[in-house]
């Protein structure tokens, strides 16, 4: 959107306007950083230990394979409680 005052022309940033998306900074979020996603590897593998995994077997599987056993925590700890 644009405005004429005299003969100054004024733009107003990030109102919507159509274009490339790369106007409003405001949105831009920080990149996926290595340190963090160590962070949440670890605390998903300590909660697997709490559920009743043994470590060795957490300790052979991938991060994808964590990540799909925390979807349903009941189910897991259901299944490793009769295993022990």
């Amino acid at each position: 959107m644009r405005f004429a005052i005299g003969i100054q022309m004024i733009g107003l940033k990030g109102t919507g306007t159509m274009g490339s998306g790369r106007a409003n900074d405001e949105l831009t979020y920080s990149a996926k950083k290595p340190r963090e996603r160590r962070r949440r590897e670890a605390i998903q593998k300590k909660r697997l230990l709490a559920l009743g995994v043994p470590g060795a077997k957490v300790s052979k599987m991938t991060t994808k394979a964590i990540r799909q056993m925390l979807v349903r925590p009941e189910k897991v700890r259901k299944q490793w409680a009769g295993k022990k």
